[in-house]
């Protein structure tokens, strides 16, 4: 494969994603020349020396063009490629690609998908005689599986037209059961004329697209704390038990279980293939798996000087790691993002949290919480947020009275300055992000 490859490869990135996964049943690794040593699991690697369209496909493409991919292609580049260095591969002097047992990219290219996959690979005559067994798969979906016994250049050109089938179905279903959960959210806030935002990613698309993002199966709404203190009066009198929604808070997940400061709505007429609640392992309800939730993020006050806000967010941020001991997953080995004296300092968080109720430990942050008023300092928090959305705060005005749009043709409210909003959140919103990123969150739920 010429040196180019990578360079050409990442031009492929920017368009339609297409996920294919080589796989073998033993490992050898490879150096500069080929195999120099044998690494403990034998796992084959492959010289990889072309992926992508069988015929001429076109590169130059806008991102406005097919903003939404909804199949992947994983090939031998990492989630975060870059020109010779990869992910579970090894990228000699020479230019020659080396997958390993489970190598992925995200190519994207529309003539993939309609004029099929072409994937070249060399097996030398060393690896050949192991017999390595050979997978492609597309969104997990094996469409190639074989035994390679013959040392020298195969080329493989492999249909994968159907592949995201599945997944397109499951976004299907996932969309109609969101827009249910809104309306019936959207109900009740009228009845009870409770002020309410659009947040997160279904702004993104509200604001970016005027829809929601065809891949997000994530919905999530704001409130001041007061409409939130009437909404979940409201809501056992308008879905009393056996209704199509359930309105769940974090000390309602199971006995003495905790999941996140979160409270959801959830749709109970349907189950879907994600689990929002996969983490809960054994010890959360089961009555509430696989169903689909909305969250309902809550806007208490936060000070109008950072470093106190700060200070106040990592009390709960220690109260949240204490309360990670009754989580049913939680493998802290396996976050490449921590060092070892996190690790150690989560160990040592979780014997202490497990000596503490779920429920006095939410009752402590839910105190802390409620403490101050938005009204007295002119900023607000999402204080149920995601862990790390903790310390951030933002003025009263841009959320304000919020101003209503019109979306899946439902009449939502977003804040007042979305824009402003998106961008302390996320940044520059407006533009798509990686590949990778552009999944359901739930449907393959990570643990951690």
């Amino acid at each position: 494969m010429s040196a180019d490859f990578a360079d050409r490869a990442r031009q492929l990135f920017e368009k339609r994603g297409l996920k294919v996964r080589l796989e073998s049943d033993r490992a050898v690794k490879a150096r500069r020349l080929g195999l120099v040593s044998q690494d403990e699991d034998r796992t084959v690697s492959v010289k990889i020396l072309y992926a992508g369209a069988a015929q001429n496909h076109q590169t130059a493409l806008h991102p406005q063009d097919d903003p939404y991919p909804y199949t992947h292609l994983f090939i031998p580049f990492p989630d975060q490629p870059q020109p010779y260095t990869c992910w579970d591969l090894f990228r000699d002097a020479d230019g020659a690609l080396w997958g390993n047992y489970l190598s992925q990219v995200y190519l994207k290219d529309p003539a993939i998908y309609e004029s099929g996959l072409k994937l070249v690979f060399e097996v030398p005559e060393i690896l050949a005689v192991k017999k390595p067994v050979i997978r492609v798969s597309v969104n997990d979906d094996v469409v190639r599986s074989e035994t390679v016994e013959t040392a020298g250049i195969h080329t493989w050109t492999l249909d994968i037209r159907g592949t995201d089938a599945a997944l397109i179905r499951y976004m299907d279903g996932i969309r109609r059961q969101q827009r249910i959960l809104l309306g019936e959210f959207i109900r009740v806030c009228e009845k009870y004329g409770l002020t309410w935002y659009l947040i997160c990613g279904g702004l993104i698309g509200c604001m970016r697209d005027g829809g929601l993002l065809p891949w997000d199966d994530d919905l999530d709404v704001a409130m001041p704390r007061r409409d939130y203190d009437l909404f979940c009066a409201a809501a056992k009198r308008e879905w009393p038990p056996g209704a199509d929604c359930l309105l769940l808070k974090p000390d309602e997940v199971g006995e003495n279980c905790f999941l996140d400061y979160m409270t959801r709505l959830l749709y109970m007429r349907e189950t879907t293939e994600g689990d929002a609640f996969a983490r809960l392992g054994e010890k959360g309800r089961k009555d509430i798996r696989f169903h689909l939730p909305m969250d309902i993020y809550v806007l208490d006050g936060a000070s109008r000087f950072a470093w106190l806000h700060r200070l106040r967010s990592r009390k709960w941020e220690l109260i949240y790691a204490l309360a990670l001991a009754h989580r049913g997953h939680f493998e802290t080995e396996n976050r490449a993002d921590y060092g070892k004296k996190t690790v150690a300092a989560v160990k040592l968080l979780h014997k202490l949290g497990r000596r503490i109720p779920v429920r006095l430990l939410l009752k402590r942050w839910s105190k802390s919480a409620r403490r101050v008023s938005a009204e007295k300092t002119g900023w607000v928090c999402q204080s149920n947020g995601y862990y790390r959305c903790l310390r951030d705060r933002y003025p009263v005005g841009w959320f304000g009275s919020g101003r209503e749009v019109s979306m899946e043709g439902l009449r939502v409210r977003i804040p007042a300055e979305a824009d402003r909003f998106l961008r302390k959140m996320y940044g520059n919103y407006m533009e798509y992000g990686q590949i990778w990123d552009r999944r359901p969150m739930h449907r393959n739920d990570r643990i951690f």
